[in-house]
């Protein structure tokens, strides 16, 4: 019995050991412990762009369906059933509505949605960036996976903490992945300023985008995420909420 008990204590180890995301998502609150949760809300506030937004936004964690709203605009929607937006698709400004529904929430909801059905991660080690050595871990995606699969993800966690520092990653979105298949897509780096717990989970308060250049983020923030007013509920969003509503248009999906 005790030999049986440490070989089941050693292949659980080694199997722990052997996922690059383990020690990441305990260090964030735990992935068990996320997946409790079915309900998200938080305020945003997006500024350095062409357009600031600050809305109030909600997701269920589990079908990923969103709504987000404002006094200007409000749009919402799920994988399955399409996006909607009011007034008009130029509600957000150059954003295509559709990409600003889920981009918010997957730079807060890092690293647990590297976890997500579809995405591949895999160790690169440890790196050195501005004197600071960082575990590495890339993340990919199967063609399958959500509306740009060929968006890749390089996450930079602090050590020994395991928290998420930085993450190099690139868009795929608006060609329909031809970038990232010629080698040529534009490499952009978002820096997580400020973490907070909530509800015993590790979540983002603030965070930068710059560009990435050199091996390392640039010095210049390009925009801001703020997060603000972050609940969790075991309970369900009522499906009402991401309903299209009277008025409301569908919103253009991305370029395949």
């Amino acid at each position: 019995m005790l030999r049986t008990l440490s070989l089941s204590l050693l292949l659980s180890t080694t199997l722990l050991a052997a996922d690059p995301l383990a020690a990441p998502l305990q260090a964030h609150g735990g992935l068990e412990h996320w997946r409790k949760f079915r309900q998200l809300t938080y305020d945003l506030r997006w500024s350095g762009g062409p357009m600031p937004l600050e809305d109030r936004q909600l997701f269920d964690l589990v079908t990923r369906a969103g709504r987000i709203q404002c006094e200007r605009y409000a749009l919402g929607g799920s994988f399955v059933d399409g996006v909607w937006v009011m007034p008009n698709e130029q509600a957000v400004g150059s954003m295509p509505a559709r990409f600003y529904l889920w981009t918010p929430f997957y730079f807060f909801s890092l690293p647990f949605v590297f976890a997500d059905p579809g995405a591949m991660p895999k160790s690169q080690g440890v790196k050195s960036v501005g004197g600071v050595e960082y575990e590495v871990v890339e993340v990919r995606f199967k063609a399958s996976a959500g509306d740009a699969p060929d968006d890749t993800y390089v996450a930079y966690f602090e050590r020994p903490s395991g928290r998420l520092k930085m993450v190099c990653y690139t868009v795929s979105y608006f060609d329909g992945g031809e970038s990232a298949r010629q080698g040529k897509a534009r490499q952009n780096a978002i820096v997580y300023e400020e973490w907070h717990e909530v509800q015993g989970l590790v979540v983002p308060k603030k965070a930068t985008f710059r560009d990435w250049k050199d091996g390392q983020p640039g010095s210049a923030q390009r925009g801001t995420l703020e997060f603000s007013q972050v609940r969790f509920s075991e309970t369900a969003p009522t499906p009402g909420n991401f309903e299209k509503p009277a008025g409301a248009v569908l919103a253009s999906g991305p370029k395949k």
